[in-house]
This record gives C-alpha cells, structure tokens and sequence, in this order.
C-alpha cells in the first residue's frame, strides 16, 4: 500500500481545492463571493427593470450585453454557493430571469422583443452551467480504481 502523494501548500486562507470537505461556508472567499453575487445580481435586476439612462452600453449588441450578464451572475452564483447543485441554481437563475423579464415587460409580455431577451438570458445562464454539470456528472461516474 502506497502513501497518497503530498499536495501542493497553500496560504492558510485558500483552501486546497474546493471540494465540500475543504470549502467553508463562512470563510473569507466563501463570503467575499456572495458579497459580489448578491452586489451583481442587484446590478441585474436594476439594469433589468430600471430606465435606459440605468443600462450601460458596454457591448455593441442589446443580446450580447443580456448574454454576457447572465453568464457572469451564473459564474457567481457557482463560486458563491459550491455545494448547491447546479441544475437547481440553474433553475432558479432561469426563474430569476423569467421574472426580471415579465416584469419589465408588463404591459406587452411574449412581443418578439421578449422572447429575444428571454433567449439571450436562459443562453448566458446555460452558456456557463452546461460545462460545469458535464464536468460535475463525468466525476461523478468516472471509475473508481
């Protein structure tokens, strides 16, 4: 029988990996991420539902723009809540989104405006957790030695 091999060392405040055993709930980066998680997706929302002197022009396309915001609050919602599954974060961005989007668009909701929006939302959403559930799912059935 043969000792594992060591791990690399790193700074007390960094965990090794970010596994569930080794990622603390409450430790400095864990908290720092859901600071800055819940920081952009109130900077979502009010782009979202706030008037058009609220919305950057940061992209040269609408949709890319709703694109790139989606996909990054996925990413931040991944590193803030590790433990949660994806397909459930997921969903609730999706639903995050639906609600965003029928919201802002009350007075005339499924207009292709709409839609255009929706797609673009769920797109950057999926963009991001589809690698990351692959990825999550080929561990999970990979062979044990």
């Amino acid at each position: 029988m043969t000792a594992p091999a060591p791990r690399k060392r790193s700074p007390d405040w960094f965990p090794a990996d970010f596994s569930p055993a080794s990622y603390p709930n409450t430790g400095p980066i864990a908290v720092a991420t859901r600071v800055v998680f819940l920081a952009a997706g109130l900077t979502v929302l009010v782009a979202a539902l706030g008037p058009h002197q609220f919305k950057p022009r940061l992209v040269g396309h609408y949709h890319l723009q709703r694109f790139a915001a989606w996909y990054l609050l996925s990413g931040m919602a991944a590193a803030a809540f590790p433990r949660l599954r994806l397909r459930w974060m997921a969903l609730a961005l999706i639903v995050f989104a639906l609600g965003a989007e029928f919201t802002r668009a009350l007075p005339r909701p499924f207009t292709s405006g709409f839609k255009d929006n929706v797609y673009a939302d769920i797109g950057g959403i999926y963009a991001l957790m589809f690698p990351l559930i692959l990825a999550r799912w080929r561990e999970a059935v990979k062979p044990r030695p």
